[in-house]
């Protein structure tokens, strides 16, 4: 199969924010406040007719509700935020003014607290499933947590989240939260599902997924998008890729897309070259149907002694960062095919049904847990 799914990685950076941000008290006397009179309106006067827009705190992927009274047509926005009627729904990061109201749309993570206004809603980092039980501050659904009451609880997930509940009136200090502010050095924020290399963003592209029956051969690819299903390799949506014409080791021909496995970057990187900070070289090599994707050069250099075909080096993130998740490797040794997947080493020896192993039937197709492969950008953490 052509040599032509190119993959690495590209990461947002995050910085830490501390629950002190949240509130803060003084006791330091405060000057009593001279009465302040103000004029009537002038009619016709534009400072008298002109509503002056409010900040409102929206996360990312998430939803807060607009301010009670605000009437508010649903409309699609623009590229920051849009509106269902009665809240504003945050797109990516950044600031912008819709319904009368100057819109903050923040990444709601920092660290492993996650800030929600009273009444807002945000997707649970790395798309964890909700915990069982009540809670008196919070309530979860479909990996979505709404703020019910202003406070803060932790969260009993698979890794524990602590959320904070801010008032929407008396937002917390979100001033360190990098989608809000500017890199001191590029002055350049990047987007989700771009990634920031020596402060240009460049765009994630989805890997694909294409299987054999029974994942007896997994091929991850660039080019051979969901259409190409069914046609031949000269296909447009199947660029030069020859999944259909594939004889799978079960004697059946083709193979059939599966799914996006994950988003990353086509961007190559000279071992000789500096390595960001945050990032490290991962290696991908290639032998007939299997792709083998490591952070090790040994392990490069001994699966090449053994055949397979060294194509380059690449860029991967060295820790979880906003929007990402770790991508597992599994091994099937009787096939010797690899797959890579959210499925940690909890899924091992488990059904396909167990939250861990999120759908996908590794231990019913013969795969075995073969370490971390890195982390990326996924389906359903925006």
């Amino acid at each position: 199969m052509p040599n032509t799914s190119l993959l690495a990685l590209a990461c947002l950076a995050l910085a830490a924010c501390s629950g002190s941000n949240f509130a803060s008290s003084s006791s330091q006397k405060t000057p009593a406040k001279q009465q302040k009179v103000t004029p009537p309106s002038v009619p016709g006067d534009p400072a008298a007719s002109t509503p002056t827009p409010k900040s409102l705190y929206v996360p990312v992927g998430g939803q807060a509700p607009l301010p009670s009274g605000t009437t508010c047509a649903a409309q699609d926005g623009d590229d920051i935020a849009s509106s269902t009627g009665d809240a504003i729904k945050g797109k990516q990061a950044g600031q912008t003014t819709l319904c009368d109201q100057k819109i903050v749309v923040y990444d709601p993570v920092q660290g492993n607290v996650l800030y929600i206004p009273l009444g807002g809603q945000a997707p649970l980092p790395n798309a964890q499933s909700c915990p069982t039980g009540s809670d008196t501050y919070v309530s979860c659904s479909n990996s979505v947590v709404t703020g019910s009451k202003i406070g803060q609880t932790t969260l009993a997930t698979a890794t524990p989240v602590t959320v904070v509940v801010f008032d929407p009136s008396n937002p917390p200090d979100l001033s360190s939260n990098n989608s809000l502010k500017t890199d001191e050095a590029s002055q350049v924020v990047c987007s989700y599902l771009n990634y920031k290399i020596n402060g240009v963003c460049k765009p994630a592209v989805p890997v694909y997924h294409w299987a054999c029956p029974n994942e007896s051969a997994a091929h991850y690819s660039l080019n051979a998008k969901p259409a190409c299903q069914g046609k031949t390799s000269a296909a447009p949506e199947c660029g030069g890729e020859t999944v259909n014409e594939f004889g799978c080791p079960d004697g059946t021909m083709g193979m059939t897309y599966q799914k996006i496995a994950f988003y990353t970057t086509g961007t190559q990187q000279a071992e000789n070259e500096p390595i960001p900070t945050g990032f490290a070289l991962w290696y991908r090599t290639y032998h007939s149907y299997d792709h083998l994707f490591t952070q090790s050069v040994q392990e490069r250099d001994q699966v090449v002694a053994n055949g397979y075909i060294s194509e380059g080096a690449y860029l991967t993130i060295t820790s979880p960062a906003p929007h990402t998740a770790a991508i597992y490797r599994w091994e099937n040794s009787h096939y010797v095919t690899h797959m890579y997947t959210r499925a940690g080493p909890d899924c091992a020896g488990k059904s396909s049904t167990a939250p861990e192993c999120h759908g996908e039937m590794l231990n019913e197709d013969g795969y075995t847990f073969d370490g971390l492969a890195g982390y990326f950008f996924v389906d359903g953490i925006q």
